[in-house]
């Protein structure tokens, strides 16, 4: 595939910007549709989070939970946060902890088909939270709040 704007050969598509548009008004939308007692601070870390929760993350640590104390782990997540919100701990088989950091979604690391491929994960995980709304209707309000047109440049 070629560069549009300097006709160079380039390995991955070119990605499109109305999509990065749809995904953070999917995250503002599913925000501001969650209970106050389920939202996270910030948009930010609710977009992390979902990342993480549809598998776009790496591990970057594994360790046995028992070989920590409630208080150590209370602090390696207060650090980890802290330092940035992409850091999330979550406790898998075996009594083991993981580290995941979720994965870039900036142009420079992601091709346009793959981040295609994650909005449509991000869009179904939204359907399971919130209870009561359709796949359809997620794409018709988006189109709404971003002022997109799915028919111009075949966003879906």
């Amino acid at each position: 595939m070629k560069c549009p704007v300097c006709g160079q050969e380039t390995k991955k598509s070119p990605r499109s910007l109305k999509r990065m548009h749809l995904l953070h008004g999917l995250v503002s939308m599913l925000f501001e549709g969650l209970p106050d007692d389920k939202r996270p601070p910030d948009k930010e870390r609710l977009r992390y989070w979902m990342a993480v929760k549809i598998g776009s993350y790496d591990v970057k640590a594994v360790f046995p939970a028992e070989s920590l104390e409630e208080n150590m782990i209370a602090m390696f997540k207060q650090v980890m946060t802290g330092a940035s919100k992409k850091y999330f701990f979550v406790p898998i088989d075996g009594g083991l902890i993981e580290i995941r950091k979720a994965k870039s979604i900036s142009f420079g690391k992601m091709s346009e088909d793959d981040f295609a491929n994650v909005l449509d994960r991000y869009i179904d995980l939204t359907v399971q939270m919130l209870p009561g709304v359709e796949k359809e209707h997620i794409r018709s309000h988006l189109m709404e709040i971003t002022g997109l047109n799915t028919l111009e440049g075949g966003i879906w």
